[in-house]
């Protein structure tokens, strides 16, 4: 406010905040945080989100050495309560870099490193932009919420987690990698055990057993011919085989009386394990199986959701996107699956990804677009603090 008591528009008036966020991001690229490893990164974010004067700072305890980093901040008024969340892990390097992984480097409007992309630039964006709402709050209603996870690249402990606080919010942005087009749902995710039970025999007579991993063979198989469900949305997804195991583990001549199998189907809206089980059981009565066969579901479940085009916040983001760019941010839905998953289908949080883009996520040479770091940086600091524009334009937003 001014000495009047009139709200008053940040006018964002020292330029380099796009090196400021570059700078945050190097940072942020020279801890290595590969999966399993985040505890130093955790830390210097709790550190960094403490020195910028976040209202309330915490490390929240998922396993030993690995940490949830959450922050909240509040406006000067009354309001909604948002929700901006990213995670703190990455793969691990791999080989075949040109560089070094956890020393980043810039060169032709791209920065290089481990983690550039998926997703330390958009959590260096998230950073800077709690300094801003900090610095600005007598221009912020509401509260801002940050949560920063473990785990999203293995079993998404760190979101299942942060889901046992009970959190709320109005409406959630994940700074993922997906710039061009904001991801407004996804598939789920479902990992199925199935186990066939034979009867052992002496090879030389299979006729009197039951041979259970031919029975799953006949399973597997037939998986390409199950109906699939379709959305109006997503895309049907078919049922992948990933690991088969059965009879002994050395050389015998018995038929084998145990065979288990890892099923992966990523599943669209209309799908639960329940069903898909059936499914399963039905094929094994069509398929006259004598094995016997069950079927149970295994961690991480990831159910699917969709978060509608029409809703005010995604209507929001794209004009704002438009304002900066003066390109059209389309809308689309993901063949694979995050921490969305689970704030919108079990906590209720209308949660899309918007994110900088990049290349080599999960692969060598891993970088991050400058310019799509600028432009998110802009739509993020304009959702929140205001100052939109009828027609495209370049603003630097500073702390």
């Amino acid at each position: 406010m001014n000495e009047r008591g009139e709200r008053t528009r940040c006018r964002h008036s020292r330029p380099g905040i796009l090196e400021d966020v570059k700078e945050e991001l190097k940072a942020l690229i020279r801890i290595p945080s590969v999966t399993g490893g985040e505890e130093a990164i955790s830390q210097h974010i709790f550190s960094r989100l403490k020195q910028i004067g976040a209202d309330y700072v915490e490390k929240q305890l998922v396993e030993e050495g690995r940490y949830n980093v959450i922050a909240r901040i509040h406006g000067a008024f009354p309001g909604r309560r948002i929700l901006l969340t990213g995670h703190m892990d990455t793969v691990a390097p791999g080989d075949g870099w040109t560089t070094e992984p956890f020393e980043p480097v810039e060169r032709d409007g791209k920065i290089f490193g481990r983690g550039a992309n998926d997703m330390k630039a958009g959590i260096a964006i998230i950073i800077q932009v709690a300094a801003a709402v900090v610095a600005h709050r007598q221009q912020f209603s509401g509260t801002l919420e940050i949560v920063f996870v473990c785990d999203e690249e293995a079993y998404s402990k760190g979101m299942r987690c942060f889901m046992g606080i009970n959190p709320t919010a109005d409406f959630c942005i994940a700074a993922e990698p997906e710039f061009a087009t904001m991801q407004i749902g996804a598939c789920g995710k479902l990992l199925i055990r199935a186990r066939a039970y034979g009867r052992s025999a002496h090879a030389a007579q299979p006729e009197k057993g039951i041979n259970a991993v031919e029975e799953m063979g006949r399973l597997l198989g037939s998986l390409r011919n199950l109906p699939l469900y379709s959305h109006s949305t997503m895309d049907s997804q078919p049922y992948v085989t990933l690991q088969v195991k059965g009879g002994g583990e050395e050389y015998q001549l018995v038929v084998p009386d145990t065979c288990t199998a890892l099923i992966n189907k990523h599943i669209v809206p209309g799908e639960t394990a329940e069903t898909i089980c059936e499914d399963l059981r039905n094929q094994v009565k069509c398929l006259g199986l004598h094995a016997e066969f069950t079927f149970e579901t295994e961690v991480p479940f990831y159910p699917p959701y969709v978060v509608e085009e029409t809703h005010p916040d995604v209507q929001k983001i794209r004009q704002l996107y438009y304002q900066v760019t003066g390109k059209t941010l389309q809308v689309g839905y993901a063949d694979g699956v995050c921490d969305n998953n689970y704030l919108t289908a079990e906590c209720g949080i209308p949660a899309v990804c918007f994110g900088p883009g990049g290349g080599g996520m999960h692969a060598a040479d891993e970088w991050v677009s400058v310019e799509e770091m600028s432009v998110v940086m802009q739509v993020y600091m304009r959702y929140l603090l205001g100052e939109e524009q009828d027609a495209p334009v370049r603003i630097e937003y500073i702390l």
